[in-house]
């Protein structure tokens, strides 16, 4: 049986799902080749506190993704995914203006807590026939692929030429782009 190609919507779906995705994988990748750095050169930091603030925002995004899709489900899959994408902003920038690790902490759970993967990935299979969703989620598999390659090839660079915190920024102003 040959596969019929995407129709317009799917394709517009699939696009948008995987630049939603592979944004906002690139503005965490590109943090995490360097954050131990930041962490450990903050005021009040020591090895123990730096651990917390590298390991705090997985911590809750995996305590939020099954209340987060609760609330999808509610409240509906676009929405939950704007207002995830607004609280992980609020918390990149806030990540980027830390002055201490306690600070930092603070802000990597309100980054955290924008969970929005789950979501996602349903929004993308409630558009896609299940005959054809393993194609459409691998194309998102790829862009989220893609996207650590180049955060983590990027990172280094940008924070030797300009500093840490201006990955925060960055990642930041990625996540306004994928909101537009």
């Amino acid at each position: 049986m040959e596969a019929r190609p995407f129709n317009t919507n799917e394709r517009r779906l699939i696009t948008g799902i995987s630049l939603v995705m592979g944004i906002r994988m690139l503005g965490i990748s590109m943090i995490i080749p360097v954050f131990s750095i930041f962490a450990t050169e903050l005021p009040g930091s020591t090895g123990p506190l730096a651990g917390l603030a590298v390991g705090i925002f997985g911590i809750i995004q995996i305590l939020l993704q099954v209340p987060i899709g609760k609330l999808s489900d509610r409240w509906g899959r676009k929405q939950v995914t704007l207002a995830g994408l607004i609280v992980y902003f609020v918390g990149s920038v806030l990540s980027g203006l830390s002055h201490n690790v306690y600070h930092l902490i603070a802000a990597r759970v309100l980054s955290g807590a924008g969970a929005i993967q789950g979501v996602t990935m349903a929004w993308l299979t409630d558009g896609i026939s299940l005959q054809r969703r393993n194609t459409a989620l691998s194309y998102v598999g790829v862009s989220m692929g893609l996207a650590v390659i180049f955060g983590f090839t990027l990172s280094p660079i940008i924070a030797a030429k300009i500093n840490i915190p201006v990955l925060f920024f960055i990642c930041a102003a990625l996540v306004l782009v994928t909101i537009v």
